[in-house]
Order: structure tokens, then sequence, then C-alpha cells
């Protein structure tokens, strides 16, 4: 449906609402509606916009993973109010072939959100409110605490394996829970917002995604490698070498070179080829287990790099 815009006095331009659209909401001439500007698009509401709301959901009989990823996904799906049912007392955690009391992986999902808290709960029933005020504004300063966190969490990670330091691969666990919450915290404000480029939001989205995807691989490795410490210099070299094509990645990412990007891709494959000649004569079964996993952050840097060059051309 396109409409013509009509100018009004000086400084109004005006453009006519369909007529069953205003029935259908029980508008009448006189009345106001909200209007807000999401990027190119604006939002005509026949209340102020206040997000979406609040969801009730019933855990009953799901494990923690589950339970955590769905409050996660209701959050950044941009519900202010989350009502957390459930007949449980605990929990199966099937990692660590355990189980866990349903009010600490509540707590703990919830410690995941920025602006999140549980303002009430009893035996049965937590309430999750989003305590502060969401912006647009803030996303660019988000994304880039992504990054910055990320390159942090690879820095602990190789201190840890270089120095068999058992404490700094334990603390990767924290790191992790502190990205997860700026990452939560930007694709909220996607959903809500979308990016101040339209036409972009669905490009930034994706590269949140696999920005999520570039943290998790020493992270996820941290559980194994913490009781196989036998890791060599040429495996920790391996490792090093692959985050650089993350931090390679983010002085493109602010700061424009398609040339550079080329020299990513130059980058990667080399790698691929030292990755040949190094995996079958030097390196044990733990060191293999450790480069075939964080050799998987050059290959999401090259999605990255996909996307970055779609926004720019």
């Amino acid at each position: 449906m396109r409409r013509k815009i009509i100018r009004q006095g000086h400084n109004t331009f005006t453009v006519s609402l369909p007529i069953r659209w205003c029935e259908g909401h029980g508008l009448k001439e006189g009345q106001e509606i909200d209007i807000n500007e999401k990027g190119e698009c604006l939002i005509l509401s026949k209340e102020a916009y206040r997000g979406t709301g609040e969801i009730t959901v019933d855990i009953t009989g799901l494990d923690r993973s589950t339970i955590t990823i769905l409050i996660e996904g209701l959050y950044t799906y941009g519900y202010n109010k989350i009502n957390v049912i459930t007949r449980d007392a605990k929990v199966p955690h099937y990692m660590f072939e355990t189980e866990l009391p349903v009010q600490f992986v509540i707590h703990h999902a919830t410690n995941l959100l920025i602006g999140a808290e549980i303002v009430s709960s009893s035996k049965n029933k937590y309430e999750i409110a989003v305590m502060t005020e969401d912006s647009r504004d803030k996303f660019d300063i988000t994304l880039r605490r992504i990054f910055l966190l990320i390159m942090g969490l690879y820095e602990t990670f190789l201190e840890g394996i270089k120095k068999k330091d058992k404490a700094a691969i334990a603390a990767l666990d924290l790191e992790h829970d502190n990205i997860m919450k700026f990452i939560n915290y930007a694709l909220r404000l996607l959903n809500k917002f979308g990016h101040e480029d339209a036409d972009k939001t669905t490009f930034y989205f994706s590269i949140i995604q696999f920005l999520h995807k570039a943290e998790r691989f020493p992270k996820n490795f941290a559980w194994y490698i913490i009781t196989n410490l036998n890791i060599g210099k040429k495996a920790c070299d391996l490792a090093e070498e692959a985050f650089q094509g993350f931090k390679d990645f983010y002085d493109v990412f602010y700061k424009y070179d398609i040339k550079k990007i080329g020299e990513i891709h130059k980058k990667r494959d080399l790698y691929r080829l030292k990755m040949g000649r190094e995996i079958p004569k030097n390196l044990t079964k733990d060191e293999i287990f450790l480069v075939a996993t964080v050799s998987n952050v050059y290959e999401v840097v090259l999605d990255l790099c996909e996307l970055k060059m779609a926004i720019e051309h």
C-alpha cells in the first residue's frame, strides 16, 4: 500500500490512514496515535510503544540448558516481564550428569540478561522483569564491547594453556557469562528497534550470532583441557594464530578496507596448509583436539567478513 505525502502548512507533511485499519482499531477522528521511528520505518500504534509486554511460560520437565536458552530467547525477543512457572524442584544438567535446584537455574539465566531482575519468587512461580530503559543508541557501544570481551577471553585462554594455569581456564566460564549479557542485550535492541539503517538489521543480527559462535570455541574446550593440560608450544602457537584472525577482523570491522579482508582470507588459507603439515607429525591427541576446535574461529571470521562486505557494498 502506497500513500501520497501532502504538505500542510509550512512545517508539516501529512499522510492519510486507511479507514479499514482505523475502524479495526477503534480509532476515530480527533484521537491521538503514537508514532515511533524504527530505522527508516515509522511505527504507528494506538498506544505508546512499551515493548512487547509480558509472557508466561511453564518450564516443567525441561533441562537446565533448555530453560536457560528459553529465558534468554524471550528476553532478546523484547519481553519486559517473563513469568516462569514450574512443578519441578530440580532439573537435569546432562553434561555434568547431575541435577540442579530449579531456582539456581532461573537465577543463573537471569544473570545473563542486562537490566533484568527476579522481582518476586515462590515455590512454583518466578517473575523476571526488565528494570532498565532500552534504547537504540546503546547498540553500537554494546557491539564494540562484545568484540573487546571476546578478545579478552582469547587472551585468558592462551595464558591458561601456556602457563598450565587451571584457575585461569576455570575463569573462562565467568568471562563467557559476561559476554552473553552483552550478546543477549544487542539482540534485544535489534529486535525492539532495528538498526538505525533498517536495511542492515538482519546483517547485524547475523554478525552477533557469529560472534556468539566465536566466543564459544575456547569456552567449550575449557571443560576438557582443565584436566588435560599437556599442550605444547606448537599447538599454542596454532591456537594463537587462529585468534589473531579474529583480531584482524575486529580492526577491519571498525576501519573497513577490502584489501585487508583479502589478507584475512590469505592468512586463513596459509593457516590451513600449516595445520595439514603440523597435525599428522608433531601434535599429540590432546593438542589435535585443541587445534581442531579453535581453528573454527577462522571459519567464523570468514563468515563475518562476508557480512561486513555486504554491509559496506
